[in-house]
This record gives C-alpha cells, sequence and structure tokens, in this order.
C-alpha cells in the first residue's frame, strides 16, 4: 500500500515536471510578449483609425486641455487630503501622549492614595 502510493506520488511529479518544459518550449516558440505586442499595436492603431473617423475629433486637443486641467485640480485636491492626514495624524499623536501622561500620573494618584 505504501509503495503504491509513493508510485503515485512519483508518476505524478513525473507527469508535472514533463507539463512544465512543454509549457515552457511551447512559451518560447510562440513568443508571447511579442504576440501581446503586436496585438497591443493592432488594437491601438484600430482605436486611433476610429477616433479619427469621428466627428468632431478635431476637437480632441481642446478636450485633452480640459481633461489635463481637471487632473490637475484632483492633484492639487489629493495633496490638500495629505496634508490634512499628516496634521490630524499628528495631533492624534500628541493627544495620545498627553493621554499616556495624564494616565500614569492618575496611576501614580491611586497608588499613592491606596499608600495612604
Amino acid at each position: 500500500m505504501l509503495l503504491s502510493g509513493m508510485a503515485v506520488a512519483f508518476s505524478n511529479s513525473l507527469v508535472g515536471i514533463l507539463s512544465a518544459v512543454v509549457l515552457t518550449i511551447l512559451g518560447v516558440l510562440s513568443n508571447v510578449s511579442d504576440r501581446r505586442t503586436a496585438v497591443m499595436i493592432q488594437i491601438e492603431t484600430y482605436l486611433d483609425r476610429v477616433r479619427a473617423q469621428q466627428p468632431g475629433a478635431a476637437g480632441a486637443p481642446e478636450g485633452f486641455g480640459v481633461s489635463v486641467a481637471r487632473l490637475d485640480g484632483a492633484v492639487v485636491r489629493f495633496e490638500s487630503a495629505l496634508q490634512t492626514f499628516a496634521t490630524t495624524t499628528r495631533d492624534f499623536h500628541e493627544f495620545n501622549l498627553h493621554l499616556k501622561d495624564n494616565v500614569q500620573r492618575l496611576s501614580l494618584t491611586f497608588a499613592d492614595l491606596s499608600n495612604s
């Protein structure tokens, strides 16, 4: 029983190794990254042609300027949110330090009270 279990495990590992070798060879022969790049270039070319044929395509630079302006506004708002977060975190850290100091004082006061 033990030997048959080991034989199954060994044969499964051999199948796994053989599969990995076959997939590696297929990947090298088919050159997946070059095919992916070629498909992306074809898609971009197609979309550029479709965009050029649409009416109002001449107004694209104006739309780009609007998009850039909106992106700049979003970046400014994000930086402001980060600054507010940093300030709030700093204030919370200071509050935490004061709270820790007060708890230590309270603990000493209770210790003195219990000793008296």
